[in-house]
């Protein structure tokens, strides 16, 4: 058995599992009706602290034209390229309260570390 019901506007269906219909959401994936954000650090030896900005999660990659010898890493204030996460080509996702908690360092001078974020 399966019932609707409305909440902001949006129809939700509803399953009955047992005796219990437990509500079955969207948006519970990467898919927001806000814009997403996005955007770049250049990153060298010296660590930089990540943009402030705000999202449920973000995924960081380097950027696809940075050396292929390069490595950036992140971590909390005072990573080290030895210390941190390494960011492989494939990214990561992580979901801060906020992107400045975070920061990168590069075995290089001139690397760009992208972001995008789901609002």
């Amino acid at each position: 058995m399966a019932d609707n019901y409305q909440a902001g506007g949006l129809t939700f269906r509803a399953r009955d599992i047992g005796a219990v219909l437990w509500p079955v959401g969207i948006n519970d994936g990467l898919i927001s009706a806000a814009a997403p954000l996005s955007g770049q650090v250049t990153v060298g030896t010296t660590q930089v602290q990540l943009p402030s900005a705000v999202a449920r999660r973000f995924r960081l990659a380097p950027h696809p034209n940075n050396s292929p010898d390069g490595i950036i890493v992140i971590g909390p204030t005072g990573v080290t390229v030895s210390t941190g996460f390494p960011v492989g080509p494939a990214g990561v996702v992580i979901e801060p309260d906020n992107l400045n908690r975070y920061f990168a360092i590069a075995n290089q001078a001139g690397l760009t570390l992208c972001y995008l974020g789901e609002p």
